[in-house]
Protein backbone atom coordinates (compact mmCIF):
# COMPACT_ATOMS: atom_id res chain seq x y z
CA UNK A 1 0.00 0.00 0.00
CA UNK A 2 2.84 2.41 0.82
CA UNK A 3 4.54 1.79 -2.50
CA UNK A 4 1.34 2.73 -4.29
CA UNK A 5 0.67 5.77 -2.08
CA UNK A 6 4.07 7.53 -1.97
CA UNK A 7 4.20 8.32 -5.71
CA UNK A 8 0.82 10.09 -5.43
CA UNK A 9 2.24 12.68 -3.00
CA UNK A 10 5.78 12.87 -4.35
CA UNK A 11 7.19 16.36 -4.96
CA UNK A 12 10.26 17.44 -6.94
CA UNK A 13 12.74 16.51 -4.19
CA UNK A 14 10.88 13.79 -2.33
CA UNK A 15 7.87 12.70 -0.32
CA UNK A 16 6.72 15.04 2.47
CA UNK A 17 6.73 13.47 5.93
CA UNK A 18 3.18 14.57 6.73
CA UNK A 19 0.52 17.11 5.81
CA UNK A 20 1.70 19.86 8.18
CA UNK A 21 4.51 21.02 5.89
CA UNK A 22 6.58 20.08 2.83
CA UNK A 23 9.58 18.81 4.77
CA UNK A 24 11.20 15.46 4.31
CA UNK A 25 14.09 13.64 5.94
CA UNK A 26 16.59 11.98 3.68
CA UNK A 27 17.31 9.21 6.20
CA UNK A 28 13.58 8.38 6.42
CA UNK A 29 13.33 8.36 2.63
CA UNK A 30 16.09 5.76 2.33
CA UNK A 31 14.49 3.62 5.07
CA UNK A 32 11.19 3.85 3.18
CA UNK A 33 12.98 3.00 -0.08
CA UNK A 34 14.45 -0.13 1.51
CA UNK A 35 10.98 -1.62 2.03
CA UNK A 36 9.32 -0.24 -1.12
CA UNK A 37 8.57 -1.83 -4.46
CA UNK A 38 11.35 -1.49 -7.05
CA UNK A 39 9.62 1.41 -8.85
CA UNK A 40 8.97 3.35 -5.63
CA UNK A 41 12.48 2.61 -4.40
CA UNK A 42 13.85 4.07 -7.63
CA UNK A 43 11.65 7.17 -7.17
CA UNK A 44 13.07 7.80 -3.68
CA UNK A 45 16.66 7.37 -4.87
CA UNK A 46 16.19 9.59 -7.94
CA UNK A 47 14.53 12.34 -5.86
CA UNK A 48 17.41 12.36 -3.39
CA UNK A 49 19.96 12.36 -6.22
CA UNK A 50 18.11 15.30 -7.81
CA UNK A 51 18.25 17.19 -4.51
CA UNK A 52 21.98 16.52 -4.13
CA UNK A 53 22.60 17.63 -7.72
CA UNK A 54 20.45 20.78 -7.47
CA UNK A 55 21.17 22.22 -4.05
CA UNK A 56 23.50 25.21 -3.93
CA UNK A 57 24.56 24.51 -0.34
CA UNK A 58 28.20 24.03 0.56
CA UNK A 59 27.35 22.24 3.81
CA UNK A 60 27.51 18.54 4.57
CA UNK A 61 24.46 16.58 3.49
CA UNK A 62 21.37 17.41 5.51
CA UNK A 63 18.64 15.09 6.68
CA UNK A 64 15.93 17.78 6.62
CA UNK A 65 14.87 19.79 3.58
CA UNK A 66 11.78 20.94 1.72
CA UNK A 67 10.41 18.67 -0.97
CA UNK A 68 9.15 21.43 -3.24
CA UNK A 69 12.18 23.72 -3.52
CA UNK A 70 15.02 21.83 -1.82
CA UNK A 71 15.72 24.58 0.71
CA UNK A 72 16.28 24.19 4.41
CA UNK A 73 13.09 24.71 6.41
CA UNK A 74 12.98 28.19 7.98
CA UNK A 75 15.52 28.45 10.77
CA UNK A 76 16.48 24.76 10.73
CA UNK A 77 19.74 23.70 9.13
CA UNK A 78 20.52 20.14 10.15
CA UNK A 79 23.86 18.98 8.72
CA UNK A 80 26.10 15.96 9.13
CA UNK A 81 23.94 14.35 11.81
CA UNK A 82 24.30 10.69 12.82
CA UNK A 83 20.86 9.86 11.41
CA UNK A 84 22.46 10.06 7.97
CA UNK A 85 23.45 6.44 8.55
CA UNK A 86 19.94 5.73 7.25
CA UNK A 87 21.31 6.53 3.81
CA UNK A 88 22.98 3.13 3.89
CA UNK A 89 19.79 1.17 4.65
CA UNK A 90 19.62 -0.15 1.09
CA UNK A 91 22.97 -1.86 1.65
CA UNK A 92 21.40 -4.04 4.34
CA UNK A 93 19.08 -5.67 1.81
CA UNK A 94 19.89 -9.18 0.63
CA UNK A 95 21.45 -9.50 -2.79
CA UNK A 96 19.17 -11.04 -5.39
Amino acid sequence: MQSAFYPTINARFGVPLDTRNKWTKSDWEMFAAAVASPATQKMFIEDLARWIDSTPTHRAMTDLFQTDNGDYPGGLQFTARPVMGGSFSLLALPKE
